[in-house]
């Protein structure tokens, strides 16, 4: 196991990697006193900035295949948000007593966010075709309201905060409100491989789809991010005993950029319905309802997800 997690990481340190449709680099940018890491790839074309979802994800794993297929007409810019994949963590952490009301900076969610501004301004991007999946298409969402000036088209991938539906219910609220128990569930998976398999049955539908470099991507990913702190300040934040904290619903109305939203009709993590509801509140949207789909599509469907994305942009 420690032979194969080695080999692994060695592959991961290898950028740029050269691809048949340009080459991905790896960079690193100061955003306000805080390293981050970020992708990139293509040099024609609008600026597409890619946010990745929560959990052990980032840049290189939901995006892995998006880089390079969006490349030969974007400007493709894929960043690990703070404290996800190799980016550094924030100085601080959310603690039970901060509620809502609380500053912006103890606020987990609305800290990211205002870290995207922060993020296009320390690239000199003024404007940007925004995507995101999961949690990131919260966070592109959360932007897109805040900075429409700063948005040219704007795509959600099963998107976080339409609905305030949490898989689990009360009990994923019992589950993250411990920091022993978090820590325990994540030492798990990081010691076994099959643990990391049986939970991507809840993020694809089709289980062909769950193949050794898919586990093997995941399983480096939670082994990179440790006990991972800043998913679990996520977690304590917004998943609340009634359900998710953050929804845009009333704001909804408001969004006028022209926006691409994308659910799977079989998400097991967040419910097509709410993209739905989301879409008859958006001025300028067009929405996709995806078959026989999970929650990973760019991974789980990466051309069907490459074909829709493309056609909407171009």
């Amino acid at each position: 196991m420690r032979e194969t997690f080695n080999k692994l990481s060695e592959i991961s340190k290898q950028t740029p990697v050269r691809t048949r449709e340009g080459e991905i680099l790896g960079n690193w940018v100061d955003v306000a006193g805080m390293q981050i890491y970020y992708r990139s790839a293509g040099d024609t074309g609008p600026f597409l900035l890619l946010i990745h979802g929560g959990g052990s994800d980032h840049s290189g794993f939901a995006w892995k295949y998006a880089i390079r297929a969006f490349s030969n007409d974007f400007r493709v810019i894929a960043v690990d948000l703070p404290g996800y994949g190799k980016s550094q963590q924030p100085n601080w952490h959310f603690a039970e007593t901060d509620g809502p009301a609380n500053s912006a900076g103890r606020n987990p969610f609305l800290f990211h966010i205002n870290f995207i501004n922060d993020f296009l301004a320390a690239l000199k991007i003024n404007k940007a075709h925004l995507l995101g999946i999961s949690m990131g298409g919260g966070i592109v969402l959360g932007f897109s309201l805040k900075h429409p000036e700063r948005v040219e088209k704007l795509i959600l991938v099963n998107s976080y905060g339409l609905g305030n539906h949490v898989i689990g219910g009360i009990f994923t609220y019992v589950v993250t409100r411990p920091t022993s128990a978090s820590n325990f569930i994540r030492f798990a998976l990081r010691i076994s491989r099959s643990l990391v398999k049986a939970g991507l049955r809840w993020s694809v539908y089709d289980r062909d789809k769950i193949t050794d470099e898919l586990i093997d991507d995941a399983w480096l990913a939670i082994r990179q991010t440790k006990t991972h702190p800043t998913w679990r300040d996520f977690q304590k934040h917004e998943i609340t005993f009634t359900g998710f904290r953050t929804t845009f619903l009333a704001e909804l109305p408001k969004l006028k950029i022209p926006t691409l939203i994308i659910h799977s009709r079989n998400d097991q993590l967040i419910p097509a319905k709410y993209s739905k509801r989301a879409a008859d509140r958006i001025p300028n949207v067009e929405l996709c309802i995806l078959e026989n789909m999970g929650h990973l599509v760019p991974r789980e469907s990466r051309e069907t997800f490459h074909e829709t994305v493309f056609d909407f942009l171009k």
